[in-house]
Parts: C-alpha cells; sequence; structure tokens
C-alpha cells in the first residue's frame, strides 16, 4: 500500500487532471517530491500498458544520484524485481 501526504495527494489530484498542463513542487531535500513522481510513473505504466514516461532532471549526474536510486528503490518497494518486471540499460539510460 502507498500512503500519500496530504500535498503529495493534492499533487497527485492534479497529475491526474485533464485540465491541467503543469504541476510544480517545491521545498527541500526529503520533502518526497522524486517519490511521489516515481510512484506516480509506475502507476502510469501499469495503467497504460504500452505507454512511456519521463523523468528528467536539471543534469544527468543529480539525475543518476538521486532520482535513480529513488525510482529502483520505488520499484523495490512495490514489489516489482529487476530482470522480471523490469529492466535497465546502463548504457543507453532506458
Amino acid at each position: 500500500m502507498i500512503d500519500l501526504s496530504p500535498k503529495q495527494t493534492e499533487a497527485w489530484w492534479h497529475l491526474e487532471d485533464p485540465n491541467v498542463l503543469e504541476v510544480f513542487a517545491g521545498g527541500g531535500s526529503g520533502g518526497g517530491k522524486s517519490w511521489l513522481g516515481c510512484v506516480w510513473q509506475l502507476y502510469r505504466r501499469t495503467a497504460f500498458p504500452g505507454t512511456r514516461g519521463f523523468i528528467g532532471r536539471e543534469n544527468f549526474t543529480a539525475l543518476r544520484d538521486s532520482t535513480m536510486n529513488t525510482y529502483f528503490s520505488t520499484l523495490d518497494r512495490v514489489g516489482l524485481k529487476a530482470g522480471q518486471a523490469w529492466t535497465y540499460n546502463a548504457q543507453e539510460h532506458t
């Protein structure tokens, strides 16, 4: 089960609202922004098979050192195992 904070829940509803074009989240480190983004991407990919998503950061180092770790731990947390439910191509970063 995934528990969202009130702010994460509000952001989730905005992410799912077809009338909303952009969702911005601010705050310091540890606020759950990356985790929410990763959970939302996992939900979208499983709810809509065959679709693709995108997670970006200001540079690859920030993505690799922070968000990718969050993404991989989120996959594990929801029971999606590497090599079974997903694969990662480190050479192409896909």
